[in-house]
């Protein structure tokens, strides 16, 4: 999931002629950054809609959660993709060595990642997320505090 959204920053530094530079695996770790974060909060909230509603994921709670986090995931979009479209439209001058190709990085993997994150994510969340009713985070971790402290308890 993580690297189909990485693709988008590859592609976008291949069609602007550049190799990747130090500006440019920095643009790729913050997309990463950013990937990582949408994936993981609309996936939450998949499952907190599920848990919710004590239903096993379906298409309902999918674009319920979809639609949820739709404004979320676009403002960060467009509002790092504002952030960035000067560096990539003044191009290659003295000073911008680094944030060029940093920029144009950022704004091709934010294409991607969105992509990736509004449509590609539902289908695969759908086909992959467990069939039974998601449980609530507290009770999981009061699990794992437990289970935990008795392999501490043990010595293992």
């Amino acid at each position: 999931m993580l690297p189909l959204s990485l693709s988008g920053g590859v592609v976008a530094a291949i069609i602007d002629g550049r190799t990747l530079s130090l500006g440019a695996l920095f643009g790729l770790f913050a997309v990463f950054a950013v990937a990582a974060r949408q994936v993981i909060l609309l996936v939450r909230r998949y499952r907190t809609l599920g848990a919710a509603e004590q239903e096993p994921p379906s298409v309902g709670i999918v674009l319920r959660g979809s639609q949820e986090r739709l404004v979320p995931i676009m403002l960060t979009a467009v509002a790092t993709a504002l952030a960035m479209l000067p560096l990539v439209v003044l191009g290659n001058v003295a000073g911008q060595e680094i944030a060029h190709p940093l920029a144009v990085v950022v704004l091709g993997g934010l294409a991607s990642t969105t992509f990736v994150t509004l449509f590609v994510l539902p289908v695969l969340y759908l086909h992959v997320a467990p069939k039974s009713v998601p449980m609530e985070d507290e009770p999981q971790r009061e699990r794992f505090e437990q289970t935990a402290g008795a392999q501490a308890a043990l010595g293992s």
